[in-house]
């Protein structure tokens, strides 16, 4: 009898107590953190550039391959524009109010398809192909940058849905698929005759924009830097039998713990790939202007 047909009659044998009947546990991982480039210089002379004006920042973010250069690692991975449709828009605004994007997306915002890098648990590794919506906000607040992002443009990014992609020892999967139900196997869900109650929910927002700062290596005072810099949030809620606990390989406080770190781990290391990804191509851009 291999591992996985021992954990199917592990899970067989379970049964629900009376306390546990009907109720549910939910795990929540959540990771978060903010990420600035370093100052932006010219690709050929390594010359600090002198913070941009918004119209001309907007401009950079107007062209699609500067957005793409932030979203993919350096356009490493494939980028396939979707189609908007009336199901992808409302779920586009339904994860905006959820993680406080600032705007609604419209009919005019773009939705893309692309790769997500690999998040690491023990025995596995996850990533998924994200549909992303972008948005780009336009600034009009008069002033001069100095200490905040006010007159910037804004590109925000918001999760809409993704597909999950599992690899790892069969068995370890099979329980990862048990306890966390792909949110694009609904109607697998809806026929299950168990009677689990069994959701996953992520949420997931990215901002991004330019900040001007004094540069402190400088003795002239009114010498600033640009850098970019992304305030970014991924959040994944977990929900199921609440008897199924007592399969999880370890506590659900350290099960959380560990998850949250593993997914704070993981965006921190896109965030940053993906900064510097834009802040080539800001360069590049500026040079050739």
């Amino acid at each position: 009898v291999d591992t996985q047909q021992q954990l199917e009659g592990s899970l067989n044998d379970i049964v629900e107590t009376e306390e546990e009947k009907g109720r549910t546990a939910t795990l929540e991982l959540i990771g978060r953190c903010t990420c600035t480039s370093h100052n932006i210089a010219t690709a050929s002379t390594g010359t600090t550039v002198p913070p941009p004006s918004p119209a001309t920042l907007l401009e950079f973010w107007n062209i699609a391959e500067n957005r793409y250069s932030l979203l993919t690692a350096g356009n490493k991975r494939t980028v396939h524009p979707v189609t908007m449709t009336p199901a992808l828009l409302s779920r586009w605004k339904q994860q905006a109010r959820k993680t406080k994007a600032e705007q609604l997306p419209t009919e005019q915002d773009e939705i893309i398809k692309v790769r997500s890098g690999e998040i690491q648990f023990p025995g596995l590794s996850v990533c998924a192909d994200s549909y992303i919506g972008c948005k780009l906000l336009k600034k009009q607040e008069d002033g001069d940058g100095k200490g905040g992002t006010a007159q910037y443009p804004v590109l925000e990014c918001c999760l809409i849905q993704d597909e999950r992609i599992i690899q790892g020892a069969r068995p370890i999967v099979w329980l990862f698929n048990k306890l966390v139900p792909s949110s694009n196997n609904k109607e697998d869900d809806a026929d299950d005759s168990s009677g689990d109650k069994r959701e996953e929910t992520t949420s997931s927002l990215s901002r991004v924009t330019a900040i001007v700062e004094q540069d402190n290596n400088n003795n002239n005072n009114n010498n600033n830097v640009v850098r970019f810099q992304t305030d970014a949030y991924l959040s994944i809620s977990v929900t199921f039998p609440r008897f199924l606990v007592r399969i999880l390989p370890m506590s659900q406080d350290k099960m959380e713990e560990q998850g949250s770190a593993s997914i704070t781990k993981a965006i921190e290391k896109e965030v940053k790939t993906g900064l510097t990804s834009l802040q080539e191509q800001y360069m590049t851009w500026i040079e050739q202007k």
